[in-house]
């Protein structure tokens, strides 16, 4: 019902070729369905970030309908509610923020499956077609969940070793701007101290047998340094973003033409 499945998506990280991805924050439907048919592995709803509820949520979801690009949703916090809410309207998996602990990270994945592996409440109308495919859904909907938790803050960096012991997870995403506020250096992009600990994520990540994912956005030989870095999964930028730059881009030829 909602694009590329979540089992899918994970055969898609273990190949440990590059994935794509981009954000979406504006709720028109018509914005997720040509997005979702791009190209994109994966597209991530800013539902932290962004002024988007339950029901444009849904919206934003039914967009990827017939597409094969993953529909994931980063949640606006740590709370079972949130976790039922996204996957029962459809989405395939969830970026958690603000992972600091592995209490954290436990609690995120039990909110994610259903028991006896989690808490997750039961109602998947729209992931089961609403309910005509529900007792195939319930057999595989643990396996088909997608977990990324996101490291963003200097306490979820030294509590990292404990971190990635947590089963479940399916990749940690870093995510930058955050940690370099937590590190009193908002927006300092070049620092050493944030490189260092972005570098250590990475490391140990990827020692942990866990792909790592990244929000680079907007510059291409960025992205290209942090995969060659071992970051696998990147978002390139925002839906909004790329209006913008094109718009900008049109209107500035077109008036560099009329000077001429």
């Amino acid at each position: 019902m909602s694009g590329l499945r979540g089992d899918e998506f994970k055969k898609c990280i273990k190949s440990g070729q590059p994935i794509l991805g981009a954000w979406l924050q504006i709720i028109d439907p018509t914005v997720s369905r040509n997005m979702s048919k791009l190209g994109y592995n994966f597209l991530l709803i800013d539902w932290e970030h962004a002024a988007i509820n339950i029901e444009s949520l849904q919206g934003i979801l039914f967009g990827f309908d017939g597409s094969a690009t993953c529909p994931l949703v980063r949640l606006p916090t740590n709370d079972p509610l949130w976790f039922k809410w996204a996957f029962d309207l459809g989405a395939e998996g969830v970026v958690v923020p603000n992972i600091q602990s592995a209490e954290d990270a436990r609690r995120a994945v039990m909110s994610a499956k259903y028991p006896p592996n989690g808490i997750r409440g039961w109602g998947p109308k729209i992931p089961s077609n609403f309910f005509a495919d529900v007792e195939m859904y319930n057999v595989e909907a643990n396996d088909r969940t997608v977990v990324i938790l996101q490291i963003e803050h200097i306490r979820g960096v030294e509590n990292l070793d404990e971190i990635v012991k947590v089963p479940g997870i399916d990749s940690l995403f870093i995510g930058p701007a955050d940690l370099s506020a937590s590190l009193g250096i908002l927006g300092d992009w070049s620092s050493p101290i944030l490189i260092e600990n972005i570098q250590t994520i990475i490391r140990k990540t990827k020692a942990a047998g866990l792909p790592v994912a990244m929000a680079i956005d907007d510059n291409a030989s960025e992205v290209l340094k942090w995969i060659k870095e071992g970051v696998q999964i990147v978002t390139l930028g925002f839906d909004w973003t790329f209006m913008q730059e094109k718009a900008t881009e049109l209107l500035t030829d077109v008036k560099r033409g009329i000077s001429v």
